[in-house]
């Protein structure tokens, strides 16, 4: 990491020098897939050098210009290089936006005299791995370096993410709640208008467990029919948001907590997406059908027979 100037023509702007380890960045980042003209940078191409949105409309630059990056070397002697530019990246994020000029690593120590070492090594979470334990295992081969995790590189957003999530939690609640009732509503009234049909076969033998067994399996014969249905109208939607997405123009490059929103949304469906509603509509659905469920099997065969 470094700061320099950055000129083309009349134009020049302050710019964060960033060395890109190319490689070993594409399995960590997707900067490379954030272009908005040109290419990424390769290390058969030294001089080529990508620019933020804002930072390439301010030096009026498109991909093919020439760029004079000036700074001072980590050896105090003055760093000045020609540079062309390869790229032009998408809104990404405020700082890279305004300021962000990112070259190849090895480009990056030649202009700096900076032949060893690293400012920042980014580690990225496998999604099986609780992100306090591969904080730990970085923190031990990182010994006597200073380790931290995005949220507390970035505690705002990390917050603004947590009190969302916990909003979404909250209305999740308020709909699973309200299902029940309307559950409990319909299988009360399934009960109570065949209170006779169901004395009649307690009466013939059957027991409080058949009738339970009975209303259940009609309750679940119901949930699955709605799962289906449910699956069959919203996969093709949940297709076309994860290929094609929202187009939001009017969002695009409005700075949130830091981060630049990108003027298609695309979702990142999980198996989590399918398991986790169809797994709390079972336990909701057999908590609100226990108690018709539970009445219907210890009504006495002659009252129910005689209900009206």
């Amino acid at each position: 990491l470094g700061a320099g100037l950055a000129a083309a023509g009349d134009a020049s702007a302050g710019v964060q020098l960033r060395g890109v380890d190319v490689a070993a960045d594409r399995r960590v980042l997707l900067l490379h897939e954030q272009l908005s003209a040109g290419a990424w940078l390769t290390d058969e191409d030294p001089t080529g050098i990508v620019l933020g949105r804002r930072l390439a409309g301010t030096l009026a630059v498109t991909p093919g210009d020439e760029v004079v990056v000036l700074s001072q070397a980590a050896d105090g002697s003055i760093a000045n290089q020609l540079y062309r530019v390869r790229g032009v990246l998408r809104t990404v994020g405020e700082a890279t936006d305004r300021v962000g000029l990112l070259m190849t690593a090895a480009a990056f120590r030649e202009l700096m005299a900076f032949p060893n070492g690293a400012h920042q090594i980014i580690a990225r979470r496998p999604p099986t791995a609780s992100l306090a334990d591969v904080a730990g295992i970085v923190g031990q081969i990182a010994d006597g370096h200073v380790v931290k995790t995005w949220r507390e590189v970035n505690p705002v957003l990390a917050t603004y993410i947590d009190s969302t999530r916990g909003l979404l939690n909250f209305i999740f609640v308020i709909f699973y709640v309200v299902v029940a009732i309307v559950v409990l509503n319909a299988m009360l009234m399934a009960v109570f208008e065949r209170i006779r049909e169901l004395g009649v076969l307690k009466a013939l033998g059957a027991g409080p467990a058949s009738i339970l067994a009975l209303i259940y399996l009609e309750s679940m014969l119901q949930v699955g029919l709605a799962i289906i249905v449910a699956l069959a109208l919203s996969g093709p939607l949940l297709w076309y948001l994860a290929t094609v997405g929202l187009h939001v123009p009017s969002l695009a490059g409005v700075s949130v907590m830091g981060l630049a929103m990108t003027e298609r949304w695309i979702a990142l469906p999980s198996a989590a997406t399918f398991v986790t509603p169809t797994v709390l509509l079972g336990v909701v659905v057999s908590l609100a059908v226990l108690y018709p469920a539970g009445k219907a099997a210890l009504i006495p065969p002659l009252a129910a027979m005689r209900h009206h």
